[in-house]
């Protein structure tokens, strides 16, 4: 049976949990237990709802396309619940781009089949505690494991400071300013998968 390995497991391998005075387990960005859960059709509603919460709707104004992506996933792309324990959280996809993609907006330079990422966390509550980094870093090691690219990238608005924070606390950086259709003005962020 395959088991899935969580951000907890990875970090806590090694070395001895550390404890609060109760002996509970601190809640730290580093200890919790976060599992990327295959995305199912009945967990449509679930993402629809989240996209319509005004921390979610602020970075992705465009909800049918998201919608649309997972009801009909396209080949390459991978979507995946974020879980805590066993409650869904957020959404995560990325998927491999190919040449005249990267080509067709301008990044001549980004290598092909470039993985790009998608984040989102579904409830205001769960922002800042280290769950979309937890997250990111799962997806990072398993594009690590795919070996098909040498860099996954992420696109981020200029105004979402918590986000480039947070994505740069998992080896992102900014790669370059850029004005995606439809949206306003965005970073690309990109980190190198070694």
């Amino acid at each position: 049976m395959h088991k899935t390995v969580t951000f907890f497991e990875k970090k806590m391998s090694g070395r001895q949990n550390q404890r609060s005075e109760e002996g509970r387990l601190r809640d730290t960005p580093d200890m919790l237990n976060i599992e990327l859960a295959p995305f199912q059709p009945v967990d449509l509603a679930r993402l629809e709802a989240w996209l319509r919460e005004e921390h979610v709707r602020r970075w992705f104004p465009h909800p049918g396309e998201i919608l649309d992506c997972a009801r009909a996933t396209p080949v390459g792309t991978h979507q995946r619940l974020i879980v805590e324990d066993t409650r869904p959280v957020g959404y995560i996809r990325w998927a491999y781009v190919p040449r005249e993609v990267l080509d067709s907006i301008g990044f001549t330079d980004i290598p092909p089949d470039s993985a790009d990422i998608d984040l989102l966390i579904g409830e205001r509550n769960n922002i800042g505690r280290g769950i979309g980094r937890a997250a990111l870093e799962l997806v990072v090691a398993a594009i690590r494991a795919d070996g098909k690219t040498s860099l996954a990238a992420l696109t981020t608005s200029v105004e979402n400071r918590r986000a480039q924070r947070a994505f740069a606390r998992c080896g992102f950086s900014i790669d370059r300013e850029y004005v995606p259709e439809g949206f306003g003005p965005c970073y690309l962020m990109i980190r190198k998968i070694e």
